[in-house]
């Protein structure tokens, strides 16, 4: 007996996966060491997340957490 796997996706995540598909095919010619160079450079230079600051610490966006 096989089980298939539920995967849920609401539509406040669904513009990050759009957003990785499209750098994917827009990248997908590019080397590795070209791709890692630019993502490094972009990381260096960005500012802070207002999404991801502190959200291991609990800092969660409305309607994120399950509880609440």
């Amino acid at each position: 007996m096989q089980y298939g796997q539920i995967h849920r996706m609401t539509n406040k995540y669904i513009d990050r996966y759009a957003n990785e598909a499209a750098y994917r095919e827009d990248t997908r010619r590019t080397s590795n060491g070209d791709i890692f160079a630019g993502i490094l450079g972009r990381c260096a230079t960005a500012g802070v997340s207002r999404d991801f600051c502190g959200y291991w610490q609990g800092n969660k966006r409305i309607g994120e957490n399950i509880a609440g």
